[in-house]
């Protein structure tokens, strides 16, 4: 038979790539070399660049190098260790700055700041703690412990008030309070208060501070003071009222003496008490302040006032003055009235008493007769043309 009818031998299918896969034994043989070999070769190959374009049984052309998951996972790595080393350097920064002390007169709330925190508190210290760990990028906000005076934040139009009696008058005094630093009443006082500026300010600034008491804190402690001065006559708190409820009879010196020490002690204590209450209403009821008290009340009045009371004074000392003159004038004619009563009375006593005495014994009479008529030099009577018993004679005439 041709051999174009002939089925094809065995020895005819060796070089079919199928029939030698099938035909391959299950066990390599022993010669042959190993897959970690084979991966040597293959890889030495390929740096060498056999295998890229190159004469030769290597890999075709554009699939030599690493694969795209190799790639991939090189990329990844990167990404995140560098995430890594940002959040390592984020922690650490944040610790150096977290360690806070707190100052003897302060109170401080440690707020969250973290970049994945809240803003809520997360403890409130008290005043003089040592520094301590408060928290990676926690912010610590301070307020004063310290007493604070009222007279500092009251406008002039909030301490002027009139009195029982209708008499306006300036009340000066110390109004002192502290805020308190008990941790349940901060942690209230600061997410009520101090989660807002006030006057663009920030209340852990003295003027942000100020600024909240002005607005807040003010209105009652001038609502007290109206109440408490307002049961006062203003005699009781003041001596020279009576310059202006009795103006003729303070002119006149009618003034009366008052002991105005005592009701300004008793006047203070009032005050402490109502700006209590009043602080305590104008804040919900919580005590956010202690330590209210008020010392140094005075009462004074209006630069005009003065002015009136000063002239009053004045005209009341003229008229003293000159009440004093014509007393010393009236004085003064008295004395010299009785001086020339007394004068002529010793003269009529010596005038009797003289004619008592010539007239026991005339001789005396003539020889001072004589003596008024001559001088103390004495005459002759010859002279003046007679005798001397002539002279004598004419002299009783």
């Amino acid at each position: 038979m041709p051999d174009s009818v002939n089925p094809p031998t065995g020895d005819a299918d060796d070089d079919d790539p199928l029939s030698m896969r099938l035909n391959a034994p299950l066990n390599p043989r022993p010669d042959a070399p190993s897959g970690r070999a084979l991966f040597g070769r293959r890889k030495a190959k390929a740096e060498s660049g056999g295998g890229s374009g190159g004469s030769g049984s290597g890999r075709p052309p554009g699939r030599g190098g690493l694969g795209p998951f190799a790639v991939f996972g090189g990329v990844l790595g990167t990404v995140i260790g560098a995430f890594a080393f940002l959040a390592l350097a984020y922690g650490v920064i944040g610790a150096l700055d977290s360690y806070k002390a707190t100052d003897p007169g302060e109170v401080c709330v440690v707020i969250q700041g973290g970049l994945f925190d809240g803003k809520s508190i997360t403890q409130v210290r008290q005043p003089g703690e040592g520094r301590k760990f408060i928290g990676a990028y926690n912010k610590q906000v301070c307020l004063p412990t310290t007493d604070r005076d009222t007279s500092s934040l009251l406008d002039d139009d909030q301490t002027e008030f009139p009195t029982r009696d209708g008499v306006q008058v300036v009340v000066d005094g110390q109004g002192l309070f502290q805020l308190t630093s008990d941790p349940a009443l901060v942690k209230s006082f600061y997410n009520t208060y101090g989660r807002r500026n006030w006057n663009g300010q920030p209340i852990s600034s003295e003027a942000g501070l100020n600024a909240f008491f002005r607005t807040r804190l003010a209105p009652a402690v001038a609502d007290a003071t109206r109440e408490v001065i307002g049961g006062y006559d203003c005699i009781q708190l003041n001596n020279l009222c009576q310059y202006i409820t009795s103006p003729d009879d303070a002119v006149k010196g009618q003034t009366k003496k008052v002991e105005t020490s005592q009701n300004l002690s008793t006047a203070s204590n009032q005050l402490a008490k109502e700006i209590d209450v009043r602080l305590k209403a104008a804040f919900n009821g919580k005590d956010y302040f202690e330590n209210i008290r008020y010392q140094n009340l005075r009462i004074r009045f209006q630069p005009k006032v003065n002015e009136q009371i000063q002239d009053a004074q004045a005209t009341r000392t003229a008229t003293a003055n000159a009440k004093l003159k014509a007393e010393q004038d009236r004085q003064t004619a008295i004395g010299s009235a009785n001086v020339a009563i007394a004068k002529a009375r010793g003269a009529r006593s010596a005038a009797f008493a003289q004619a008592k005495a010539y007239k026991l014994n005339p001789n005396q009479a003539v020889i001072d007769r004589i003596k008024a008529f001559c001088g103390p030099d004495g005459c002759n009577p010859q002279v003046l043309g007679g005798s001397l018993k002539d002279v004598i004679a004419n002299l009783g005439k």
